[in-house]
């Protein structure tokens, strides 16, 4: 993940999502990494500051709710269930909030 800015030509930040590699796929079974935070804020007096995201496996279908919808409601929405949790889990299904979970949030 470090070398993608350097590969697409592009940076990532809160929000955006990358493919997931095909040996993770296979193995876990999600397509997708959700970039969430910064958590935590490094100053590097070369670099200026360094922030670290973190990354949240994701399924597709997930991700096209996020596309047509907006990637920071399906957070909100998925942190506030009770059940949440950030560890990839090979038995997490598919989350995709209803309008009750996504209405109440202003953008």
């Amino acid at each position: 993940i470090t070398k993608y800015p350097f590969r697409s030509g592009n940076f990532v930040g809160p929000g955006h999502t990358i493919d997931a590699s095909a040996q993770f796929k296979e193995l876990f079974g999600y397509d997708y990494f959700l970039f969430y935070g910064p958590f935590e804020e490094l100053s590097v007096d070369e670099l200026g500051d360094v922030y670290f995201l973190t990354l949240i496996p994701i399924y597709e279908e997930e991700r096209e709710w996020m596309v047509n919808n907006n990637s920071f409601a399906w957070l909100f929405a998925f942190f506030n269930r009770e059940d949440w949790d950030l560890v990839v889990d090979k038995e997490r299904e598919v989350f995709i909030p209803n309008e009750q979970e996504t209405e109440s949030i202003d953008f």
